[in-house]
């Protein structure tokens, strides 16, 4: 748990990926974990700052595609909310 005395995690460490295996019943789907917590801007518990949740979904999904595809646009939709 970070305190008040630790240096500000840095843009890379916060988008930071960890690949998953494929589920054993969906073998090619790509997943990803966070290696941090989510960024929160209070010091409360079980929360998340959206934007960056939301920022680690779209690195995730542009590690899926081929060199030279890269997101020009995103937009954020209500039926992809998930509970924190």
């Amino acid at each position: 748990m970070a305190n008040d005395n630790d240096p500000p995690m840095t843009f890379q460490a916060l988008m930071s990926l960890l690949p998953l295996p494929p589920p054993k019943n969906e073998p090619g789907k790509e997943r990803f974990m966070s290696v941090n917590p989510s960024f929160c801007a209070s010091s409360g518990h079980r929360a998340a700052y959206g934007g960056h949740v939301y920022a680690q979904a779209v690195w995730a999904a542009a590690q899926t595609v081929g060199p030279g595809m890269v997101v020009h646009v995103s937009y954020p939709r209500d039926e992809f909310r998930v509970p924190v």
